[in-house]
């Protein structure tokens, strides 16, 4: 079940940012987050709306 409630959460976070014009959407821990970042930025300094979503935001850090 929240496998199931995980992966609903993970659409739907997906379509909202689909609708903000994310092309790539990394979705990391609140840990890694920070690390990912220079990653982010430089697909946004290369011209690709990026996105970086933390497990907690989207209810899947349980």
């Amino acid at each position: 079940m929240k496998k199931c409630l995980f992966f609903i959460n993970l659409i739907l976070a997906v379509m909202v940012f689909a609708d903000e014009g994310a092309r790539y959407l990394i979705i990391s821990t609140d840990a890694l987050a920070p690390v990912i970042q220079p990653l982010a930025q430089w697909k946004h300094c290369s011209g690709m709306q990026c996105k970086v979503v933390k497990l907690s935001e989207i209810g899947g850090a349980d």
